[in-house]
């Protein structure tokens, strides 16, 4: 048997120097937050702006973090 959290979540979209990115959010229950940038919005976004996924996926999340949306 198997316990399993189902935490509270929502989907934002955050401004990127590299385009639009959707971010699932997850709120845990100590109030910390997770992120997860969609990977299709990255690639698309670093396919675009001739640069690797991981700096578009870094750049979603340090938007979410210093609250630039």
């Amino acid at each position: 048997s198997v316990d399993r959290l189902m935490l509270e979540r929502e989907v934002v979209e955050v401004r990127t120097p590299y385009g639009l990115v959707k971010v699932k959010v997850a709120y845990q229950p100590d109030g910390r937050k997770r992120y997860a940038p969609e990977y299709d919005d990255c690639k698309r976004c670093a396919r675009e702006s001739h640069v690797p996924v991981k700096i578009v996926y870094d750049a979603a999340v340090a938007c979410l973090r210093t609250g630039r949306m």
